[in-house]
């Protein structure tokens, strides 16, 4: 994940900081915050984001898989091809589209 600094100004908090520390840690970044970091170059931010959109290319790769059959097609060709698509897409998406990435 890419790193940054937070900055927490308590007074008198002591029993809510454990809390305001466990939301904070377990946020997680929308598409457009990791595709700006992706356009800068952050590689880490490339693994997340090809991770997050992983188990989708799965689900619709199954979901194809009986139309390919006859093709000669199985699953890992099927998967390999998403992710090959989603490498592109993420590869070529301008962050200042007006579309979002899910649709692009």
């Amino acid at each position: 994940m890419p790193k940054l600094s937070i900055i927490i100004p308590v007074y008198n908090a002591e029993l809510s900081l454990g809390r305001c520390i466990e939301s904070i840690l377990s946020q997680n970044f929308n598409d457009y915050e990791l595709l700006s970091y992706i356009a800068e170059g952050n590689e880490e931010a490339n693994n997340i984001i090809i991770k997050k959109y992983e188990p989708l290319i799965n689900k619709i790769a199954l979901k194809m898989l009986p139309y390919c059959k006859n093709n000669g097609l199985d699953l890992s060709d099927l998967v390999q091809e998403g992710m090959i698509g989603l490498f592109k897409a993420v590869r070529d998406y301008d962050v200042n589209q007006e579309n979002s990435f899910q649709s692009f």
